[in-house]
């Protein structure tokens, strides 16, 4: 039987989901927990600043609604801290890289932890 290595629709195995892992963005030395948040974050401001064109009516009010938002809290659509400032608008943790390694090390304690658990 032949492998097919195109993406169907509805399938969500494993080898076919989005990394969710942190996304490191060097050049602000910060620290995205969450990447499909990122990555959405990335897809509204793309949206916001004319690089993708709104196809429904959905769209439109979303474009609107974010612009709205970061004129409440000062931040200019084209300015750097846009993709930031959306990635927190829409709930996401952003941390320090040293931050993110005291996280990685717990969440390994953690994992030990729940294994031990489990063996009992």
């Amino acid at each position: 039987m032949a492998i097919s290595f195109l993406k169907k629709e509805g399938s969500t195995s494993s080898h076919e989901r989005e990394d969710t892992g942190p996304v490191v963005d060097a050049k602000n030395k910060v620290v995205f927990v969450n990447g499909s948040k990122y990555r959405r974050a990335q897809a509204i401001l793309a949206l916001l600043t004319g690089k993708t064109v709104p196809l429904k009516a959905e769209d439109v009010e979303r474009k609107d609604h974010y612009i709205k938002q970061l004129a409440k809290h000062g931040v200019e659509v084209n300015s750097e801290e846009a993709l930031p400032a959306l990635y927190e608008l829409l709930g996401g943790l952003s941390r320090t890289p040293e931050e993110q390694k005291k996280a990685d090390i717990q969440a390994k304690k953690m994992r030990s932890k729940g294994k031990k658990k489990m063996i009992q």
